[in-house]
C-alpha cells in the first residue's frame, strides 16, 4: 500500500495546506500522491537525476539536491523519512536527527534484523527501536516481517518499522 494511502485509511494524515517534505525523494514516487490532492510538496535527495524526474512531474512542487543531514527543515509540517534513516552512519546520529526536529510531525522506517537490506543499512532490534520512539516521542505504527517489493517493485525480504513522531 501506498503511504498516501496508508496514511488516509488510518486517520493520521495530515490535513489539507500542510506541507510535505521528504527527505530522501528520490524520483518523488511518494510525493506524487500528497501533491495530486493539493499538498504543497518539498523534496530533497542527493541524486540529481532523479530529483529532476519528481520536479518534472511536480512542475509546482520544490525540490533540492543535498545531503538531507546537512539540509535545513523549514519550520512545520509532516516529514517523510522513508528507508532513510537507514543509511545514516550510526544510530546516535539518527536519534540526533530526529530530535532535531521537535516541531514537525515525521514519519520515518527503521530496518529490522530480518532485512534484506541488513549487510547494507543500520539494523535495529524491537528493543532499539521501541528506546527511540521512547526518546524522540514516537510510536511504532506498523511493524512489516516478509515478503515486500522495494520502491522499484522488485521482490524482497522486509524487516521494517514504520514510526510516526507526532
Amino acid at each position: 500500500m501506498k503511504l498516501y494511502e496508508y496514511l488516509n485509511k488510518n486517520r493520521i494524515l495530515p490535513p489539507p495546506g500542510t506541507l510535505i517534505i521528504d527527505l530522501g525523494c528520490g524520483d518523488g514516487r511518494v510525493l506524487g500522491p500528497f501533491y495530486r490532492e493539493g499538498y504543497a510538496v518539498l523534496g530533497v535527495d542527493m541524486d540529481a537525476g532523479r530529483v529532476s524526474v519528481a520536479q518534472g512531474h511536480m512542475t509546482e512542487g520544490v525540490f533540492g539536491v543535498q545531503d538531507l543531514r546537512l539540509f535545513t527543515v523549514p519550520k512545520g509540517g509532516f516529514m517523510i523519512l522513508r528507508n532513510v534513516l537507514p543509511f545514516f552512519r550510526s544510530k546516535e546520529e539518527v536519534r540526533g536527527f530526529l530530535n532535531k526536529h521537535p516541531d514537525h510531525t515525521i514519519y520515518f522506517t527503521l530496518f529490522g534484523k530480518n532485512d534484506e537490506m541488513a549487510d547494507k543499512a543500520l539494523i535495529w532490534s524491537r528493543e532499539e527501536v521501541d528506546s527511540i520512539c521512547s526518546n524522540v516521542g514516537a510510536i511504532i505504527i506498523e511493524v512489516q516481517d516478509g515478503p515486500g517489493h522495494s520502491l522499484s517493485g522488485d521482490s524482497r525480504r522486509c524487516h521494517i518499522f514504520h514510526c510516526l513522531k507526532m
